[in-house]
């Protein structure tokens, strides 16, 4: 997954939105620096795909577990309104909410 998403001569066949898969390919290898590519590559995502809402789940939930609670609640809140009603992530993304 990486190493195709990765390469340069590439981006051109996937869409917008497959930028949001590259970094949970980052962060399942657990090194240390991938938290951030992961993060830069969200960010890539959310400018080039504003209206696909698990973008903005995915970018909550690093915010929230960097401590970032108000960063964390306008993602979750962006997530919401922009989830269809019956996403079935949207009642853990209310307990998110919820413990902040």
């Amino acid at each position: 997954m990486i190493l195709v998403t990765e390469d340069v001569n590439k981006p051109r066949y996937y869409t917008a939105v497959g930028q949001f898969y590259l970094p949970q390919a980052y962060l399942r290898r657990e090194k240390k620096t991938e938290p951030a590519k992961a993060l830069e590559v969200y960010k890539t995502a959310e400018r080039l795909a504003p209206k696909f809402a698990p973008t903005y789940m995915r970018l909550g939930i690093h915010y929230m577990k960097t401590g970032n609670k108000p960063v964390a609640r306008r993602y979750f809140e962006q997530y919401l309104a922009l989830a269809p009603k019956d996403a079935t992530d949207r009642g853990y993304v209310q307990q998110y909410m919820n413990s902040l």
